[in-house]
């Protein structure tokens, strides 16, 4: 009875850390997707703008997000959708 007690405690111990390990895979690489992310997107907003004020864009910027509620799209999508906006209205 107690070997068949210690081959499953240490088959769930093995599960577990089996489960821990693909969770940690699976944050890492969200966490290097969002990196890659927020960096494509700091790229694209240095290089459209700078002639408008960051005032303007986070006013746009907000009322797009308000209206998009509620929405998987983060802060950064919005801010960049408004300043190419107002590029292309400049």
């Amino acid at each position: 009875m107690r070997k068949r007690a210690a081959k499953t405690k240490a088959l769930v111990k093995k599960t577990v850390r089996e489960y821990i390990d693909v969770f940690k895979e699976l944050l890492q690489a969200r966490e290097q997707n969002m990196t890659t992310k927020k960096s494509r997107v700091r790229a694209v907003s240095k290089e459209e703008s700078r002639a408008i004020p960051d005032e303007e864009i986070r006013q746009l910027a907000y009322l797009k997000w308000e209206k998009a509620q509620p929405s998987p799209k983060s802060s950064n999508e919005f801010w960049v959708e408004a300043e190419q906006e107002l590029n292309g209205a400049t």
